[in-house]
């Protein structure tokens, strides 16, 4: 084989391994789209004393058409007036279409300003879970979402009569939550304490 044919080989095999890897790049990030893009349910339980409470929480794409998109003083956007959890100004990917709680098999209804302006939800271990508290009345709902900049951690406290309370702060680098050490017991009797003292 001559240097010339054998130099043209090899530009041939560089392009078609150029070509692949942008096409395999290409339906990776496609897989990824897909795989955020569906709406997903997901049901978490929590068992305790012979209580039980299950908790289901509705993702779905961010759909403009349900909300008041506007630009913020800071370049950012707001979503429906309220500065948007999880997306560090940006316009979000994934919001929470819904929230639906029984409690020891009583349907407890969640007011959707309680989570209307919660994007980026990580709903995987690490950055979530649920404990039933002491009272065995409230249900504690940890969520660490987003990433980066846009980075939050939240807490619910449902409760069975339907006075439900949240608590978020918005931080990139906070330790309101300690989820990897399984601090999570902790968090919630501190949170209970704080919930007596202000009834």
């Amino acid at each position: 084989m001559s240097c010339t044919n054998f130099h043209r080989h090899q530009r041939v095999l560089l392009g078609l391994f150029i070509i692949l890897s942008g096409l395999v790049c290409f339906l990776h990030g496609q897989q990824g789209k897909n795989q955020t893009a569906a709406p997903a349910e997901r049901v978490f339980e929590a068992k305790k004393g012979g209580h039980r409470a299950r908790l289901a929480i509705r993702t779905r794409p961010f759909s403009r058409d349900t909300h008041r998109i506007e630009q913020s003083q800071d370049g950012g956007f707001l979503v429906d007036g309220k500065v948007a959890l999880g997306t560090d100004g940006g316009i979000p990917k994934i919001e929470i279409e819904r929230m639906d709680l029984v409690f020891d098999g009583k349907t407890v209804a969640i007011p959707a300003e309680l989570y209307r302006d919660v994007f980026e939800p990580k709903l995987i271990e690490k950055h979530f879970a649920i404990r039933l508290g002491d009272d065995l009345a409230s249900l504690f709902v940890f969520l660490g979402g987003s990433d980066g900049a846009g980075s939050y951690q939240l807490l619910w406290v449902f409760r069975r009569d339907g006075n439900h309370s949240r608590f978020s702060v918005p931080c990139p680098d906070c330790q309101f939550i300690d989820f990897e050490n399984g601090v999570l017991d902790a968090a919630a009797e501190q949170a209970a304490g704080f919930l007596k003292k202000h009834d």
